[in-house]
């Protein structure tokens, strides 16, 4: 899992997704627009990072277009790669889910993935 996360993280636009995510949930959408990152992008990005577990979906938030998207934010607090006598290790410290983004979803996920 380790380098997975490493190899990850090395990827392009991956390190600015997580700092878009940081403060506050984004969609996709909002993402890509923020920090022009291609929407494709984005969208392989968040899968790759959800399935390590270092973004989570808190909700779903109405765009502009009228669309709903799911919004993300990054777990993480902190993260370290040491590197010492030819061993790699990954140090992460992860966060709560934060007070901010209670109530600002038009709709909670739920794990079946319905309203």
């Amino acid at each position: 899992m380790n380098k997975k996360i490493v190899i990850c993280l090395l990827k392009k636009y991956t390190i600015d997704i997580l700092n878009c995510i940081d403060k506050k949930a984004l969609t996709v959408d909002e993402i890509s627009n923020k920090d022009g990152i291609p929407i494709a992008t984005v969208h392989r990005r968040m899968k790759e990072l959800r399935e390590l577990k270092l973004v989570e979906i808190v909700g779903k938030k109405m765009l502009s277009n009228g669309k709903r998207g799911f919004a993300y934010y990054s777990v993480l607090e902190s993260l370290w790669l040491k590197w010492a006598l030819g061993e790699m290790k990954l140090e992460m410290e992860y966060r709560r889910k934060p007070e901010e983004f209670v109530g600002l979803y038009v709709h909670q996920y739920n794990s079946k993935g319905s309203d």
